[in-house]
């Protein structure tokens, strides 16, 4: 909307101036990953992604998930730091931007992998499940509820070598959560099957045993058959693997291989991707590989692959969110040598077109990531780790920012002001928008008469909390007498086009009298009697007008 400010106050003139990844088990090649991935990451789509830390003070990040921990509404953020042999929380303070603060669960994890949250003992809260390497643990944390930050750990499988991921889901469809882990020196995919009580009691049951390498595990109903079936990626088998649900108890498994040439398998995901009412599959490949299988039915089903890039250095993670909103699954992955998070824009045509945008080029050794919307402003933002130096971060997609509002004031009227000379005055932004909104904003357009500075011209992320920002306004006047000005200055907010204000200026400079030489002319009989009046008026003249006759 436009808005315009009419100023009625006269400024008086003034004048002045990963070992635990297991890579070294399996031989990787990495040629000709360098090519154009860099010209291929443009920001082809138009959106913008602002970076926000999260947590410096992390060593090697390995596994990231949201969860409403505090039970307030919002999304935290549950991390593990492999280097500190830690899994901890963020509680979400909100804000603009997003504050945190940091709660330990448990500090002595030795070298975790992954973490995930959901309500395990079905008592309406978030508990926290772990995967430690180095511990060779599955491990559960409950949360007691509260602001106590009060967790009891129950390990749910020990001697467990390399425990790599873990994951929840109701397998048995009797509505409580089970737990799945993919151990990578075990080589298996397990399920352990939760029996309730106090402590909760666990079934074991291997669903993929000789799974070479194993790294991630994933459940969805891939065959739409009402239970949930399982996904497995072998790193060292260079598999994406598929279990059937078939019920029963014990459950019974029909295993699938769907692809056994994805050299070094790292992770896997599934997702509707083509939007055709069932669930096609995604890997991330450490040999520079992201690629789709889309789920044709039939059973077993047959899939067709789609390689999604055969470039993108050391993928470790891919996930799918709507990044845009227009309907159509977008794909996200994570670089560890490519140190890059990009996403794929799904074009939503048959067969897909995707084109590739990057979310962070300098992410050093990316790893773990996951889409929710962190600022409950409508898009999906993204979670981000590296597992070198960098912490954890989210990435606010500025799709849907938060509704800001621009405020303009100021007092720009001028009168009787010397030609040539400096004057100022000064201009507030604020912005009057919704907490938690951000704004740009930018002068845009000033008069073309006069020299014209502002300092400044421009800014970002201001917030209603901040309250207003002054602008210094100097202008050097133009050099003819007798002259009066007008126009505006227009601010605009760089995220709303349409909202901006133009504050209207104007500016005189003095008349310019006739010199007393003239008037003497013009009045000389009148004045040839009267040489005291003659004198005054002479004086009068001099005196407005700066001039000696």
């Amino acid at each position: 909307m436009k808005k315009i400010i009419c100023l009625i106050c006269v400024i008086l003139l003034s004048t002045s101036i990963i070992s635990a990844s297991g890579f070294p088990d399996v031989s990787i090649s990495l040629e000709n990953n360098k090519t154009s991935e860099d010209t291929k990451c443009a920001n082809v789509q138009g959106l913008a992604w602002t970076e926000h830390s999260i947590e410096y003070d992390i060593s090697k990040a390995s596994g990231i998930f949201p969860a409403d921990i505090d039970g307030d509404g919002d999304n935290d953020v549950v991390a593990a730091g492999s280097g500190d042999n830690e899994i901890a929380y963020w509680i979400n303070n909100g804000g603009s931007p997003l504050e945190w603060t940091k709660k330990s669960i448990d500090d002595d994890f030795l070298y975790p992998m992954d973490v995930f949250s959901c309500d395990i003992d079905n008592d309406g809260d978030m508990d926290v499940l772990g995967a430690a390497w180095a511990q060779s643990e599955i491990a559960l944390w409950k949360n007691s509820g509260g602001t106590s930050n009060k967790w009891a750990k129950q390990v749910i499988k020990s001697n467990y070598p390399g425990a790599h991921e873990v994951f929840a889901c109701d397998i048995d469809k009797d509505g409580d959560m089970d737990v799945l882990g993919a151990s990578a020196n075990a080589n298996r995919i397990d399920l352990w099957i939760n029996e309730g009580g106090t402590p909760i009691t666990w079934t074991e049951q291997t669903i993929g045993s000789n799974f070479g390498g194993a790294r991630s595990v994933y459940s969805m109903d891939i065959d739409n058959d009402g239970d949930m079936d399982v996904l497995g990626a072998a790193l060292a088998d260079n598999e994406i693997t598929l279990w059937y649900n078939g019920g029963g108890n014990p459950i019974s498994w029909t295993e699938q291989i769907i692809s056994d040439s994805f050299s070094a398998a790292h992770h896997v995901y599934a997702a509707d991707i083509d939007n055709d009412g069932d669930m096609d599959v995604l890997g991330a490949a450490y040999n520079n590989r992201v690629a789709l299988w889309i789920n044709e039915g039939g059973s077993p089903i047959n899939w067709n692959k789609q390689t999604i890039d055969n470039m993108f250095a050391g993928a470790m993670k891919v996930i799918v969110a709507d990044i845009n909103d227009d309907g159509n699954p977008d794909i996200i992955a994570s670089s560890s040598l490519g140190n890059k998070i990009c996403w794929w824009e799904n074009d939503g045509n048959d067969p897909i077109t995707w084109t590739k945008d990057t979310i962070d080029a300098s992410c050093t050794k990316a790893w773990p990531i996951y889409a929710a919307d962190m600022d409950d402003d409508g898009d999906i933002d993204i979670l981000g780790g590296s597992e070198a130096s960098d912490g954890i971060m989210w990435y606010e997609n500025n799709l849907y920012p938060v509704e800001s509002d621009l405020e303009c004031t100021g007092s720009l009227l001028w009168s009787n002001v010397q030609p040539n000379s400096t004057i100022t005055g000064q201009m507030t932004i604020s912005n009057n928008g919704l907490p938690g909104s951000s704004l740009s904003w930018e002068i845009i357009e000033y008069p073309e008469w006069g020299i014209w500075t502002f300092e400044p011209e421009n800014g970002d992320d201001l917030t209603p909390e901040d309250g207003v920002k002054e602008v210094q306004i100097t202008l050097i006047v133009p050099g003819e007498k007798n002259q009066e000005y007008a126009g505006y200055i227009r601010v605009v907010n760089e995220y709303n086009p349409d909202d901006y204000i133009d504050l209207e200026i104007s500016l005189s400079t003095p008349k310019n009298h006739e010199t007393p030489y003239k008037l003497l002319l013009l009045h000389r009989d009148i004045l040839k009697g009267c040489p005291s009046v003659l004198k005054i008026i002479s004086n009068i003249i001099e005196l407005m007008n700066g001039e000696n006759p």
